[in-house]
């Protein structure tokens, strides 16, 4: 996994092996409009005071539809928009990245 943050743009690649061959495939996250991340260890401390359901989609990308933090970053930003709240959690890493952003975008990159 490597990210870039510049304009207000997070972009993440995430290379990955390929399930239908030897080759590593590459994903791209792109969130746009982004008020604030957050990468830290998993398991780890807690940064936020954010309580979460649960855990059971650990690996995938989520969206928080009804985020009351991703209401408050809106009604502060109005100019972004709406905003929008993800988290996930990169196993092989140890990591968890949390995004609260506009847009968001996935890109398919491929094979390498």
């Amino acid at each position: 996994m490597s990210s870039v943050f510049t304009d207000s743009s997070l972009i993440i690649d995430v290379l990955y092996d390929s399930p239908t061959s030897d080759n590593e495939e590459r994903l791209t996250l792109d969130f746009s409009n982004t008020c604030f991340f957050s990468l830290s260890s998993f398991p780890g401390v807690k940064l936020t005071d954010i309580e979460y359901e649960s855990f059971e989609n650990l690996g995938s990308l989520v969206e928080y539809e009804d985020s009351s933090a991703a209401q408050k970053w809106s009604n502060q930003l109005p100019f972004y928009g709406k905003i929008r709240h993800f988290i996930i959690y990169f196993l092989s890493e140890n990591k968890c990245l949390e995004v609260f952003a506009a847009e968001f975008k996935l890109d398919s990159q491929g094979t390498r």
